[in-house]
């Protein structure tokens, strides 16, 4: 009987699930995010102001939090610009 199908089926959740578990166990996933960001960003070319405006509408009940994203953001940001300018 042929269980090829069933044998690649296996095989690729196996792979799926070594790969983020290499992620957690290493760390990688502030890495792997912050460059899914720089990309999402600079490819849409969303300016400072668009993202600002949507963190203050997201975070407008948790006014603590909103300082420590708003620096994460600017902070993106100027690095998203910087890599565009080499």
């Amino acid at each position: 009987m042929y269980k090829a199908p069933i044998n690649i089926f296996i095989g690729a959740l196996l792979v799926i699930s070594t790969t983020i578990e290499i992620i957690y166990l290493y760390g990688l996933l502030p890495f792997l995010t912050k460059l899914v960001l720089i990309y999402y960003f600079s490819v849409r070319k969303i300016h400072i102001d668009d993202i600002l405006c949507f963190i203050l509408k997201k975070l407008k009940n948790s006014l603590f939090l909103a300082p420590y994203y708003l620096t994460k953001i600017i902070h993106l940001n100027l690095f998203i610009i910087q890599k565009n300018n080499k």
